[in-house]
């Protein structure tokens, strides 16, 4: 392996992902992928990778990683500090490293995850297609087998060359523009698609569900977001198990909401409101314990409407980032 970067410090946890692992879910394997896919894919585009290649997720701070031969990085999501031998840098950029650099994200003061993607992305092996890590199904990741990233571990890559910019992080970024990065937030507003399940809520439950702040719970992962705050009543009958999308908003007997993310299960027996949008769960991927939360209905053509909108946008940056 001569082309390498080495964990120096894992931080809170960190794994590698790609875009997941699509078309096995009939057979109880999950997607996995990034929890903030926006952020993933801004970190790679500032690579000048044009799709989510294998890239690492870090939770937290306190990451670091050297590098054993030259290669471009960008950092992205929650990260607002890292250091490159010392020197303090802005995140949301590509940084060249040479041999013998470390890199270290210092603070991560937007959110929860961060996304470190190098230019071709990191040469793993897959398993199902897809490196993706999934602790819960102990599948992908260095090892194959859903283990997170442990000090030492040595991720090859492909080779680069001094293509894009000097061999410096000082010297010709790639910046991602203004409005593309993660800020802060404490309150959160998801838009809600509700499901063919609404009508077994009663109307006072679903009018609680909508005047409720909710708060995210401590003990929420990668797999789900649960909350907490006052409870509705959930439907007092039985239901078969169906497929659970990402996004999916489950009401447990408890009567509070669980919403299922990257990691989720293929398969549940809960009764769901609906399902947030797609483009609100990279946000909610990002709030912290303690954020606030409310829902919000929107019909089905607003959503592929916002989707799409979304889309455009960003790609009209990407465009922009190879214009400069």
């Amino acid at each position: 392996m001569t082309d390498f970067v080495e964990v120096i410090a894992t931080g809170l946890q960190s794994i590698l992902v790609d875009s997941g692992r699509s078309g096995y879910q009939h057979l109880g394997i999950t997607t996995g992928g990034p929890a903030d896919r926006r952020s993933c894919s801004w970190a790679n585009w500032l690579c000048n990778n044009q799709n989510i290649a294998a890239s690492i997720e870090v939770i937290g701070c306190g990451f670091s990683l050297k590098a054993h031969s030259y290669c471009e990085v960008a950092i992205t999501g929650a990260a607002t500090q890292i250091t490159i031998n010392g020197l303090s840098y802005s995140p949301w950029r590509s940084f060249a490293l040479d041999a013998g650099d470390s890199l270290t994200i210092n603070k991560a003061d937007n959110g929860l995850r961060s996304y470190v993607a190098i230019q071709q992305g990191f040469r793993v092996p897959e398993t199902f297609g897809s490196c993706t890590t999934v602790t819960r199904d102990r599948l992908g990741g260095l090892t194959q087998d859903g283990q997170p990233l442990k000090q030492g571990d040595r991720i090859a890559f492909y080779s680069q060359t001094h293509a894009i910019h000097p061999v410096t992080a000082k010297i010709a970024p790639i910046e991602a523009q203004r409005n593309a990065i993660v800020d802060p937030y404490s309150e959160l507003t998801l838009r809600l698609i509700e499901g063919y399940q609404i009508d077994d809520f009663t109307p006072t439950a679903l009018k609680q569900f909508y005047l409720n702040q909710y708060v995210v719970s401590p003990d929420s992962s990668r797999m789900a977001t649960k909350l907490t705050g006052n409870p509705i009543k959930a439907p007092n009958k039985p239901m078969l198990s169906e497929g659970i999308t990402r996004g999916a908003v489950q009401i447990p007997q408890q009567g509070l909401p669980i919403i299922m993310l990257d990691d989720r299960q293929t398969v549940g027996g809960y009764f769901k409101v609906g399902s947030v949008l797609s483009i609100d769960c990279d946000l909610l991927s990002q709030a912290t314990p303690g954020c606030r939360v409310t829902f919000s209905p929107i019909d089905i053509h607003t959503a592929h409407n916002l989707v799409n909108l979304a889309e455009v946008k960003h790609a009209n940056l990407f465009t922009q980032i190879n214009l400069n």
